[in-house]
């Protein structure tokens, strides 16, 4: 879907600050931390308090996921279902695991616990490649 799709479908108004916002989210591979989108939106002279106001609103409509991995920030990415990270503790590399295979698991906690899961995240630390060849 593209910005104004993902605005429309939310019902919320659409500005350009907030397609440009979403557009500039939607061509990244990994989460992105609102400095990397204050200093991308300054060519459109979008500035810091709009940006954090948007990706406020944005992650509460459920357009975007805020994700928290522990480095005293918050990264956001738009929100295209239930997948988990891979995350290099040294160079700080972020990659998505598509597949989830926790359906399983949710069940046995339900039937468990009487817990009903609504959702979920996981992060894997460790390191990638380029740093276990280093």
């Amino acid at each position: 879907m593209n910005a104004t799709q993902l605005l429309s479908k939310h019902q919320l108004k659409i500005t350009e600050a907030r397609q440009k916002i979403i557009e500039m989210l939607q061509q990244e591979d990994a989460p992105v931390d609102a400095q990397f989108l204050i200093d991308k939106m300054q060519i459109y002279e979008i500035d810091r308090v709009t940006v954090f106001r948007i990706l406020k609103i944005l992650a509460e409509k459920g357009i975007l996921r805020k994700l928290d991995f522990g480095e005293g920030k918050a990264r956001y990415e738009i929100h295209t279902g239930e997948h988990h990270h891979l995350i290099c503790t040294g160079c700080g590399k972020i990659q998505a695991i598509e597949r989830c295979n926790i359906d399983e698991l949710k069940t046995e906690i339900l039937n468990q616990k009487k817990f009903t899961v609504t959702s979920h995240s996981t992060e894997f630390f460790g390191l990638c490649q380029e740093c276990q060849e280093g």
